[in-house]
């Protein structure tokens, strides 16, 4: 296996047509979000997922949730059913991120060993891979307790909840620790955006043109409170000068949702 990965990289860096260049300098990679069930990943990697496709940037999120429901669909939640759970979302973010992808798996994903064998399966095929440890404890992830499980657990109706009667294997040394009980989502989202950016993942540009867009909308604002203090008479309603200057800017705020 490890040499038909090889042979791919390979072949991904020499051959075929030259690269083409893409907004906002991007490449394929993985973005493995792991922590307790409540602890924000799938939160967390919704916001990064809609700042990159905002910026033009090609994205996927997969959801330990919906993979359940269709990929996972005959696994239960037995450790070897687990790892073989962990094992197909492995390959699928390998596939993902060498389409150019990036790819943002939000995933308990309990044992360092299956999130090991995620990042070989990238690092064999020369694909970059992240590991980021949403860092909530689990008082908080009981008090969220966003799908109810805790509560479930509690009346006795389900066992092997992981944090609790579960192991869960606290990654050891991620690319990114995040914590989230101050924090806000935007501000743990953002710390992710930023190191890719350090990592070379993504260009400076994507905080550039938000700015850029930030002040656009501030010079509108600035605009309206200036017509409003004019003096366009009794009539001023109706005014053609004021009524330009509603469709316009009406315009305006349309073309950047």
């Amino acid at each position: 296996m490890a040499n038909a990965f090889q042979y791919l990289a390979q072949q991904r860096m020499n051959g075929g047509a030259e690269p083409v260049e893409t907004p906002n300098h991007f490449c394929g990679c993985t973005l493995w979000l792991t922590g307790l069930s409540g602890a924000g990943k799938t939160t967390i990697a919704t916001f990064v997922r809609d700042f990159l496709k905002a910026n033009r940037i090609p994205a996927y999120l997969l959801d330990g949730d919906v993979i359940r429901q269709g990929l996972s669909v005959d696994l239960g939640f037995s450790d070897i059913d687990r790892t073989e759970n962990v094992r197909r979302i492995s390959e699928v973010t390998r596939l993902l991120a060498d389409s150019g992808v990036i790819c943002i798996a939000a995933f308990i994903s309990p044992f360092q060993k299956d999130r090991a064998f995620a990042r070989e399966l990238h690092e064999i095929a020369d694909l970059k891979f992240y590991e980021i440890h949403v860092d909530t404890p689990i008082e908080e992830c009981k008090k969220r307790d966003t799908k109810g499980l805790y509560a479930r657990f509690e009346r006795g109706e389900i066992t092997g909840l992981t944090g609790v009667d579960a192991p869960y294997q606290t990654p050891e040394s991620p690319e990114i620790r995040l914590e989230t009980v101050e924090p806000t989502v935007e501000e743990t989202g953002l710390e992710v955006i930023r190191y890719l950016v350090e990592q070379g993942v993504l260009n400076q540009s994507v905080f550039e043109e938000k700015k850029e867009e930030h002040s656009e909308e501030e010079e509108v604002e600035d605009l309206e409170e200036k017509l409003a203090e004019v003096d366009l008479g009794e009539n001023s309603e109706k005014s053609p000068q004021k009524r330009k200057f509603k469709k316009k800017t009406g315009k305006k705020k349309k073309d950047r949702r």
